[in-house]
């Protein structure tokens, strides 16, 4: 291997190839409902990864509205496997970027755009360090067996792409590495090694109807809806990291009768498996006899609680991903900086991969801000996504040398 100045002058070098990639990520549409804008993007990345003797396969997402997921694959002559994971899509629709005249905009050390930070930069970012990785060791480029997939449906995470990915990983599978951003402030650096599991709930609600003008004769579902919301938010403990949050409600047809019919929709959030399964325990036994009735006490509500779906927590302090966090450590050291573990409330791809068993970080992308934000309001002091252009090349030079102590 060259020196570390070697390492860092190839990353310098090639940075603005990365930027140009990066660029035309952006400048495509993908949002997850938009198959044709996440398949150009897709072809774009095995276009780009070619060139470093990547192949690609392409495998259509479990939901049939989305695109195509992405893996690419350049077997080694070791005995060392890496996955880099990154993802094709975004979460604004066209309609939403023209509204908002949303688009690639650079000002100062920040580039405004869709998908800059989540994940376009963290994609072009993965090129970047394995194209740094072949100029200044090729030995150990070559003796990796490489997988770089990506998700055409990760806003909507699904199971099906970690699934795809564990089935294409060989046995001597490393690391999981997943190119979300990471947060940078001076020379302290966070990486990810634990995320929260969710878990989606509905509850529907069987009332009577009746005029609005006899309400003693109906059995209001919206009123027993109601009721239930704070039963559940109550079990929001934040000292466990533990939330419980009613995002839908739909009831009724019309101001005058009373409702017969509701429903709402809720997510459950926790840093252990267990406090999450406790927490949906709690919510299945809403369900059946319920607490609104009629005057006459001859009906009675009736609630209907389903899951719709459930994910693992990744939690730091059980699974693999602290030896990793360490080389991330070691290696920040020979740049002065502090590398630091943390956990996130959000989800992603290495929800799936932790629980797969595959030691995994995440937060390996660069630095930004306002993720899933369109709006652009100067009055209120509100700007859009954006990515931090400073800490793009740093941060390519951490994982470069952090991944090189892996082999």
């Amino acid at each position: 291997m060259k020196t570390l100045s070697d390492l860092r002058k190839a990353i310098e070098e090639h940075f603005p190839a990365a930027l140009r990639l990066l660029r035309e990520l952006v400048d495509i549409g993908s949002w997850s409902l938009d198959p044709e804008g996440v398949n150009r993007v897709g072809d774009v990345l095995a276009d780009r990864f070619a060139d470093l003797g990547f192949a690609a396969e392409r495998v259509q997402a479990a939901d049939p509205r989305c695109g195509q997921h992405l893996f690419l694959r350049k077997p080694g002559t070791g005995h060392v496997a890496l996955l880099l994971v990154g993802h094709l899509d975004t979460v604004y629709s066209d309609d939403e970027l023209e509204r908002h005249d949303f688009r690639w905009r650079e000002d100062g050390d920040r580039i405004f755009g869709p998908g800059t930070v989540d994940i376009k930069g963290g994609n072009a970012m993965i090129w970047l360090v394995l194209t740094a990785l072949r100029k200044t060791d090729p030995d150990f480029f070559e003796a990796v067996h490489w997988q770089v997939h990506f998700n055409a449906a990760e806003e909507l995470l699904g199971a099906d792409f970690a699934e795809a990915s564990r089935k294409r990983l060989p046995a001597a599978t490393r690391a999981a590495l997943v190119f979300e951003f990471g947060p940078c402030a001076g020379r302290e650096w966070k990486i990810l090694t634990g995320r929260k599991g969710r878990a989606r709930l509905r509850v529907r609600v069987e009332g009577r109807s009746a005029h609005a003008g006899h309400p003693e004769l109906g059995a209001s579902a919206v009123r027993q809806i109601a009721e239930l919301v704070p039963k559940i938010e109550a079990l929001t403990d934040p000292a466990r990291g533990l939330t419980a949050n009613v995002g839908i409600i739909r009831g009724g047809e019309a101001t005058n009768v009373v409702p017969h019919h509701a429903e709402a929709e809720l997510e459950i959030r926790a840093r252990d498996n267990a406090d999450l399964d406790g927490a949906v325990a709690k919510i299945l036994a809403l369900g059946g006899r319920g607490t609104v009735s009629t005057s006459a006490g001859d009906f009675t509500c009736r609630v209907h609680v389903e899951l719709i779906d459930r994910i693992d927590a990744w939690n730091s302090a059980n699974s693999a991903s602290q030896p990793l966090l360490e080389a991330w450590r070691k290696a920040g050291q020979l740049l002065g900086l502090q590398i630091d573990g943390y956990e996130r409330g959000g989800l992603s791809d290495g929800n799936y991969l932790a629980a797969a068993g595959i030691p995994t970080l995440d937060g390996l992308g660069p630095d930004g801000g306002n993720l899933h934000s369109s709006q652009r309001d100067d009055e209120a002091g509100h700007e859009p996504e954006f990515v931090r252009i400073d800490t793009f090349a740093e941060k390519a030079l951490l994982n470069a040398l952090a991944m090189r102590s892996l082999g």
